[in-house]
């Protein structure tokens, strides 16, 4: 009955019919036995005194030429009749026994490598060393986070993998006025304090503080310059054509653009209209404050057909806002 061998068994015979005049080798781990072939065959290539050289990804020795590819399943032994050194050497002569222990060392590499890039992939998992992809990624569940820019204003405030909630409940500070259930106050690093949505996803583009409805389409956003405005509604004029060409609104339609009190400075407000990329009319407001070292803008953003209700929520949020001292 035929029986089916596996790699060790083979290499032993291998080496068994190379190294006839050296003592029995008992099988071994296929990384030691490679040393241990490698060890024998060195010893031997110096007792045959047979020239090795490599060209070309070739390994010639004596009349056996090896070529490695640099897969090692698609290695290939070349045996040729003759060779610049002369005839094939005879069996059991010390070139003989070298061509058959560089052969099992092939076959050795084919059989050793599969079970050596499991045990390194093993110990990468182990160790938790990950493996960066290459390539843009996507975000899970949808398409690239698209390219924004605090110019672009309220239309920056896209879902990105950076948000994080605002807090549900955030304590009262001396002097602060009390707000609406679901408000809270965001105490920005900068210096400046307004009052927002609990659990609306904030995020930072650039200088632009961005507050996102999670499942709707309101928008509050907040950016700042450190520079100072005498005319803030000469300025929005400005102001207005810079971020409609960073912003690239369709049907863009001003409803109004006007001086509005502000205590501490003085401030602009524009009002306006656009379609949306759902083809949906949204309506806004930019709000231009002028503080004697800071420009703010405070940006609001919502449906057109639930304006009437927003516009209550705009000025019961911007109300509460305080400037950096």
């Amino acid at each position: 009955m035929t029986s089916h061998r596996n790699g060790d068994g083979v290499i032993h015979d291998l080496l068994a019919l190379g190294l006839e005049s050296e003592p029995e080798v008992p099988v071994q781990e296929p990384a030691e036995a490679l040393a241990d072939v490698v060890e024998r065959a060195s010893r031997l290539r110096r007792a045959s005194r047979v020239p090795v050289g490599t060209a070309g990804g070739d390994v010639v020795t004596g009349s056996v030429r090896m070529r490695l590819d640099s897969k090692p399943r698609q290695a290939s032994l070349e045996l040729p009749a003759s060779d610049a050194h002369g005839p094939p050497a005879p069996a059991g002569t010390p070139r003989h026994r070298l061509a058959v222990v560089l052969a099992a060392v092939l076959v050795l590499v084919s059989v050793a490598t599969p079970a050596i890039a499991v045990l390194v992939s093993r110990q990468s998992v182990d160790s938790g060393t990950a493996v960066r992809p290459s390539g843009p990624q996507a975000q899970p569940g949808g398409p690239p986070t698209p390219l924004v820019t605090a110019a672009m204003g309220p239309q920056a405030c896209v879902a990105r993998p950076d948000e994080k909630p605002v807090p549900t409940a955030v304590p009262l500070l001396p002097g602060e006025l009390g707000l609406f259930p679901g408000r809270v106050y965001h105490r920005d690093p900068t210096g400046f304090r307004i009052a927002t949505f609990s659990g609306w996803a904030l995020s930072r583009v650039g200088s632009l503080v961005c507050f996102r409805e999670p499942r709707g389409r309101r928008v509050l956003a907040i950016d700042q310059q450190q520079r100072k405005v005498t005319d803030p509604v000469v300025e929005s004029v400005h102001l207005e054509a810079t971020w409609l060409a960073a912003a690239g609104l369709a049907d863009y339609a001003r409803i109004s653009l006007k001086a509005k009190p502000f205590t501490g400075g003085s401030a602009a407000e524009l009002e306006y209209t656009y379609l949306d990329q759902s083809g949906d009319r949204m309506r806004g407001i930019n709000l231009y404050l002028a503080t004697p070292r800071r420009l703010y803008t405070i940006y609001w953003l919502a449906a057109d057909a639930d304006w009437p209700a927003q516009l209550d929520n705009y000025r019961n949020l911007t109300i509460a806002f305080v400037p950096a001292s």
